[in-house]
């Protein structure tokens, strides 16, 4: 079975990876954004990231939601699932499917 994400792209269509981002603005108040990225500037968004100083998201892509709270509420994540089809559990469940490929070689 094909995968329905995939399967529903076309090369016409450009594809974005969206992240969650959360951490502390410049103030030491928290904030969280989900930031759309180009594919082309996720390597230079990481290592961003783990330089651990300030950078402006704007940079490396479209801010589609954000909040200046530790959490992100519950009905942004249900809307960044819905309409941008966000996996909050996208880790974990590569993690999972990474294992059991281990247990069966």
């Amino acid at each position: 079975m094909s995968d329905p994400i995939y399967s529903s792209l076309t090369p016409q269509q450009p594809f974005h990876l969206v992240v969650l981002c959360q951490g502390q603005r410049g103030d030491g108040s928290p904030y969280w954004a989900y930031v759309q990225l180009a594919p082309t500037k996720a390597k230079a968004f990481k290592a961003a990231q783990a330089a651990g100083e300030a950078f402006d998201l704007e940079d490396f892509g479209e801010i589609l939601a954000w909040g200046t709270d530790a959490d992100v509420p519950a009905d942004v994540q249900q809307r960044m699932e819905r309409e941008h089809r966000v996996s909050h559990d996208f880790e974990q469940d590569l993690r999972n499917a990474v294992l059991a490929e281990r247990k069966k070689t």
